[in-house]
């Protein structure tokens, strides 16, 4: 099994994120205005030799890097 995971930083600036960029899909207090199948945000975990990149996009094309120390 392999797993990617967010650390509490990481978390804490997609949290921030949420509620901050402007979005038809979210709702003030940023939660989400969709469907329940996750199909709001795309996290894409990206394996290099130096460590791991960590992205987060959503729907209405927003993204953010949430990548750590490298």
């Amino acid at each position: 099994m392999i797993r990617f995971i967010l650390d509490d930083e990481q978390e804490q600036k997609v949290r921030d994120w949420q509620k901050s960029h402007e979005c038809p899909f979210r709702m003030k207090d940023g939660s989400r205005r969709g469907g329940s199948f996750g199909d709001i945000e795309t996290y894409s975990f990206t394996p290099t030799s130096i460590g791991i990149v960590a992205t987060v996009k959503c729907a209405c094309g927003s993204e953010i890097d949430v990548t750590g120390e490298l």
